[in-house]
Order: structure tokens, then C-alpha cells, then sequence
């Protein structure tokens, strides 16, 4: 069992004995884990007493990993070995998800029996403890279980050197970030793995030596930042240095917040702290392919079940909610954020109520919902929110070259570039007969903006014609 959901505060502890490694593999290993950000516990500075120390203690339990330096002297140290025995402790009780054992300089099989220098100590301890045999046994089955965890083992002048098994213990705990990265955002997430998969084998080429840019567009609400960041938390352990910046739009208004988001890049890609970036402007001659990825809208099986997650609890409707469940996929139109916020908003509640609630979201738009649609119409230019809120209010289903027309009567210019602009937000899309589409609810959207008009002149293009004109 493993505890999928705890938050680490550590990515690794590291348990070694001092004299042997402190000032040499082990510090090294620390500086290139810290370096591919992972970060790690290390006992400098602590002070040493016959009792492993309740700051330890704590460390063990709250790190996702521990890597063992069992080194020639290991068993010397009981702070060692009781470490070790928290370590197999928290493993056992599925605190810990995974140990890295490094056999330095020994063989594995004297550490797993306790022969050569590891008898030898324990055998040292035992004479000192004559009282207190359980402890020496805990510290033998701990030693046997941990030698037994795949690990690595370093030699000297023959095998691996130092900096191959330092990079593949990275790699590992990379691995290990990302596997509970994924496990602890797959709640609620559903059609994710067939999107993420799309874009990592159909769009990417992540053997290419080539840079590139991949641009993630779909109607709003459709999950754009949700796939980017999990295609993130995919990907990410391929490369030495990486970062996620949320919200780049909304904070780079100001000029010195556009710094500030470039020095959090280069902290968190190059590993380096404290360090300041001068100007935002500077030449690059890279050559960088530029991709796209249209999100889909969730097909109706995703929907049901995202729905249902949220406003049941489980992946599927019974007898007597099915109709309603269905009811409230057809007014979402595979719109995730519509299905999670209504979802929420349902859960617990009775049938009377659903219908209640559906019937009212059908006249006055969900707001929390509205909010996050008319980011997209906020980013418009004047004639454009304009040229969106006729087509919202009364040219949805026309076709496009008639829809054009009508508006150039209106604008006194031919709006194809403010159409394309439209098309390129996702606020409206061209069917294959050439008609103008938009989802339902970004037209409710629209409709709820103009509504006085809409009030006014109920639907008829001509009827916006003479409104224009006048």
C-alpha cells in the first residue's frame, strides 16, 4: 500500500554515514539532485545524541524517497541504523514510496547477512546492548530488507562511476515525482490520458535535437490548462531543467512582473538561485518549430462520467437519476468546466431539486461559468465583441459568406479578419456546410451580455439590420 495522496515535504532523505561519504559522494549526490529539483533532506548541523532526534524522525516520514549510502562503516553508527529501521518502517506502512539502497564500496550480500565490517559492528553493539537484544535484531532485519530493494552499486575503478549512478538515482526519483504527480491529479480528471497521448506521439518529437513551441487551444472551458499541465508533469523528467508558469497572461500587464516571471523560469530550468534578469528584450536566432493542438469537447461517455463524479460521487448514474443526468450533459455540450461546476453545485441535493436547477440555469446562466467564458470576450477588440454579440444574438446557423454580407452592410467593411479572429478564440467555429456554430453556453453568454437587444429584437437578422442603421 501506498499512501497516493500525501503531501512530501521532501523529494529524498538521504541516510549515510558521515566520516565515509559526507564530504564526498554523498555531498555531490545532494548538489545534482538539488540541481534537477529535487529536494532533499540532509542532516548537516543536526546534533548527534544516543537517540535519533525527533527532527529526523520527522524528515523520514515526510519524504517521498530515502536513498541508504551503505558505506563500509554504516553499521558503526546506531543514529544510522535507527534511521534505517524508519525508513523500512515507513516503506512497510506505505508512508514512503520508494528506497534507493547504494552499496558504496561493499558488496550487497555482507550488508544483506551482516558479514565482514557490518558483522562486525553489530556484533559490537550487541556487547554494548547486552539488555537490549530486540534493538540489534530490528537493526538486522532492517539491514536484510533493505539490501534486498533494487539499488545500485558502486565499486571504485571498475562499473558505474560516481556521476552514472548519481544521474540514474535522479532519473529514478524524477520517475517516482512524476508517477505521484499523476496519481494524485487523476481525481476527476477523465479523457486526459487519450489527449495527453495525442499530443506527446502525434505532435511532439521528443527524440528531435530541435526546439519547438506547442500552442493548446480549444473552446473556454474545455480543459487547456488541465492537459497542459499534466502533459507537463508527463514529459518533464525527459529534460535537466523544466517549469510551469500559470496565469502568464493576467500577470505580464506590468513590465517588472514580466521580470519576475522570467527569473522564476530561469530558477526553476537552470537550478540557480538568486538570480537577476535585466531586460526583458534580447535577440534569439533559434530556429523554433511552432505546433498546435485543438482540444475536443468531452464525447458524451466522458461527460457523463465527469458529471457524475462530481455530483454523485461515482462514475455512473442509477435508474432514477439517468434521465436527469442526461438532461444536464445536453445543456453542457462536453464542456468540462460547466459539467464540474454544475456537478458540484448538484451534489447531495434531491431530484426536485436537480430539475429546479436545471430548469433555472436554462434562463440565468451559471455566473461562476460566465466568469471564466468571457475571459475569451474580454480579450476582443471593440468591433469584435460587437461582430460576437450579433452573431450570439441572431446569426448562429447562418452561413458564413450571408453572415458577412449582413455585416459589412452594418461595419461598412468586410470583417473577415474580426471573423477569423472569432474563429482563432474558439468563440465560434464553421460547420462543414459552412455555417457559422458556437457552444451553447458561450452564446447564452452573449445572448446574457446584449440581452436588452435580444429583448428588443428576438432573433431575426433584418430586425438587426435596421437596429444597426438607425
Amino acid at each position: 500500500m501506498v499512501i497516493l495522496n500525501k503531501a512530501y515535504e521532501y523529494d529524498a532523505f538521504l541516510s549515510f554515514r558521515g566520516e565515509d561519504t559526507r564530504m564526498g559522494f554523498t555531498s555531490t549526490l545532494k548538489g545534482i539532485l538539488e540541481m534537477r529539483t529535487i529536494k532533499t533532506f540532509m542532516d548537516d548541523g543536526i546534533p548527534r545524541g544516543e537517540e535519533i532526534s525527533a527532527e529526523l524522525i520527522k524528515a523520514i516520514g515526510s519524504s517521498m524517497v530515502s536513498i541508504i549510502v551503505f558505506s563500509e562503516n554504516y553499521a558503526s553508527s546506531t543514529w544510522c541504523l535507527d534511521e534505517l529501521v524508519k525508513i523500512i518502517e515507513c516503506k512497510k506502512n506505505g508512508q514512503m514510496v520508494k528506497v534507493i539502497p547504494i552499496f558504496y564500496k561493499v558488496d550487497p550480500a555482507k550488508v544483506r547477512h551482516q558479514k565482514g565490517k557490518f558483522g562486525e559492528h553489530l556484533k559490537e553493539h550487541e556487547k554494548k546492548i547486552e539488555d537490549n537484544m530486540k534493538k540489534v535484531q530490528k537493526w538486522r532485519k532492517a539491514l536484510t530488507r533493505a539490501s534486498n530493494f533494487t539499488g545500485h552499486h558502486y565499486k571504485g575503478n571498475y562499473g558505474p562511476s560516481e556521476f552514472k549512478i548519481i544521474q540514474d538515482i535522479s532519473e529514478e526519483i524524477l520517475s517516482v515525482k512524476l508517477d505521484c504527480t499523476k496519481i494524485s491529479a487523476t481525481k476527476y480528471l477523465v479523457g486526459i490520458n487519450s489527449r495527453i497521448s495525442d499530443v506527446i506521439y502525434r505532435c511532439l518529437d521528443l527524440q528531435s535535437k530541435f526546439s519547438c513551441t506547442l500552442g493548446i487551444y480549444g473552446l473556454p472551458g474545455v480543459g487547456k490548462t488541465t492537459i497542459a499541465k499534466a502533459i507537463f508533469d508527463t514529459i518533464r523528467h525527459r529534460f535537466d531543467g523544466s517549469s510551469f508558469l500559470e496565469n502568464v497572461r493576467e500577470k505580464s500587464k506590468r513590465n517588472d512582473v514580466v521580470i519576475q516571471l522570467q527569473e522564476t523560469l530561469c530558477n526553476e530550468i537552470l537550478g540557480y538561485r538568486n538570480l537577476t534578469v535585466g531586460s526583458t528584450s534580447r535577440e534569439n536566432n533559434m530556429t523554433i518549430e511552432r505546433l498546435y493542438y485543438k482540444v475536443k469537447a468531452l464525447n458524451v461517455h466522458e461527460s457523463r462520467e465527469l458529471f457524475c463524479q462530481h455530483a454523485l460521487g461515482r462514475n455512473r448514474p442509477d435508474k432514477d437519476s439517468l434521465e436527469l443526468v442526461n438532461q444536464f450533459i445536453h445543456y453542457a455540450k462536453g464542456l468540462p468546466l460547466a459539467l464540474k461546476i454544475i456537478g458540484a453545485e448538484l451534489y447531495g441535493k434531491t431530484n426536485d431539486e436537480w430539475k429546479s436547477a436545471l430548469e433555472k440555469y436554462k434562463r440565468y446562466p451559471n455566473g461562476d461559468i460566465q466568469e471564466i467564458l468571457k475571459i475569451s470576450y474580454d480579450g476582443l477588440e471593440q468591433p469584435q465583441q460587437e461582430i460576437f454579440l450579433d452573431i450570439a444574438c441572431f446569426l448562429k446557423g447562418e452561413k458564413k459568406d450571408f453572415v458577412v454580407d449582413i455585416l459589412t452592410s452594418i461595419y461598412c467593411y468586410e470583417p473577415h479578419h474580426d471573423i477569423k479572429r472569432l474563429i482563432d478564440k474558439c468563440l465560434i467555429a464553421v460547420s462543414r456546410d459552412g455555417k457559422l456554430w458556437m457552444h451553447d453556453l458561450i452564446q447564452q453568454m452573449g445572448q446574457n451580455l446584449e440581452q436588452s437587444r435580444l429583448l428588443c429584437y428576438k432573433g431575426a437578422p433584418q430586425a438587426l439590420i435596421v437596429n444597426k442603421r438607425t
